[in-house]
C-alpha cells in the first residue's frame, strides 16, 4: 500500500486553471492576430489597385494637359487669332441678317385668304437702283 504524503514544506500547487486560461488568451490572440493580419492585406490589395487607377488617371491628366498647351499656343498664334475674330465677325452678321422662316410663315397664315396656297417660296437680292 502506497501512501501519497507532500513532505515539502510548501503545499502543492497546481498550475491547471493558469495554463488552461493562458493557452485560451493565446488562441484567442492568435485569431485576432489572423483576423487582422487578413484584414491588412485585403486592405492594401485594395489601395494598390486605387494606386493603378490614380497613376493611370495621372497620366491621363499630364497628356491632356500638354495638348491643351499645344492647342493655346497653335491657337495663340496671330494669323490663327485674327481668323478667330473674322469668325466671329461674320457669325455677328450672319445673326443680324438671319431669316425667321417659321414668323414668316405664320404671318402668311393669317395674312393669306383661306383659298389661296402657297406652293414656293424664295429669297432674292434686290439690286440697289439708287447708285
Amino acid at each position: 500500500m502506497k501512501v501519497r504524503l507532500n513532505l515539502a514544506t510548501k503545499a502543492l500547487e497546481t498550475h491547471r486553471r493558469f495554463l488552461a486560461g493562458a493557452g485560451l488568451t493565446a488562441v484567442v490572440a492568435g485569431l485576432l492576430f489572423l483576423g487582422l493580419g487578413w484584414h491588412v492585406h485585403s486592405a492594401r490589395k485594395v489601395d494598390a489597385e486605387l494606386r493603378a487607377r490614380t497613376g493611370k488617371m495621372r497620366q491621363e491628366m499630364a497628356k491632356l494637359e500638354a495638348q491643351r498647351k499645344e492647342l493655346e499656343r497653335y491657337f495663340g498664334q496671330k494669323d490663327i487669332a485674327n481668323l478667330h475674330d473674322r469668325a466671329a465677325f461674320i457669325n455677328t452678321i450672319l445673326d443680324a441678317r438671319s431669316f425667321n422662316w417659321t414668323l414668316m410663315f405664320m404671318d402668311l397664315e393669317h395674312i393669306l385668304p383661306e383659298v389661296c396656297a402657297s406652293s414656293a417660296s424664295s429669297l432674292s437680292r434686290l439690286q440697289d437702283t439708287s447708285k
